[in-house]
């Protein structure tokens, strides 16, 4: 069995398989004694169990990588080695990352936005757009109205609502977190 990765202390493997052990491309992250089935194409756990913040992780690399996983997925079941594929990176300081370009799209709530690094992301906002400070942002006008500060690389509207540019480089590892606290604003 392959091993695809390693990040946080999780290793990710893919194993050649049975086309009728199961019905979907997946692959499976080991974490300690815990072990978690994750389908590449709905990026969903299926089988097993991996603690939360494990998971969440697990995910948020899947999500980022999902194209990569189908590949490898392909090539192995073909009889051919699978790629290894980049670790999730998790900086424990506070990573200093700037917003260079923001695009917002009031009609999906999402905006796109270029990183200093290259990087390029689309952010599904709408979960987090709740209280009267976010929530506001739901207006399609002042929505659109997103822009980058020049100086600082943060991400803002013109009501003072922003976002660290850091998080929204690393959204699928907090985007869960986020839109769990919005609940209550």
């Amino acid at each position: 069995m392959p091993e695809i990765t390693r990040f946080s202390g999780i290793i990710i493997r893919m194993f050649l398989e049975p086309r009728t052990q199961h019905s979907q491309p997946h692959f499976h992250a080991y974490y300690q004694e815990f072990v978690g089935v994750i389908a590449i194409d709905t990026v969903e756990l299926i089988a097993g169990e991996l603690p939360q913040k494990q998971l969440r992780l697990v995910i948020a690399w899947a999500e980022i990588h999902q194209e990569e996983l189908i590949k490898d997925w392909d090539l192995l079941q073909n009889g051919r080695p699978p790629f290894k594929i980049e670790p999730l990176v998790i900086n424990m300081e506070h990573s200093i990352i700037k917003a260079k370009h923001a695009q917002a799209h009031s009609s999906s709530f999402t905006i796109d936005v270029e990183f200093d690094n290259g990087v390029k992301r689309t952010i599904h906002l709408e979960s987090v757009l709740n209280g009267p400070f976010y929530g506001v942002l739901r207006e399609p006008t002042l929505f659109e109205a997103a822009y980058v500060d020049k100086e600082t690389g943060v991400v803002q509207w013109p009501n003072g609502a922003d976002f660290d540019p850091s998080m929204l480089y690393f959204w699928e590892a907090y985007k869960d977190e986020l839109a769990e606290r919005a609940l209550s604003w």
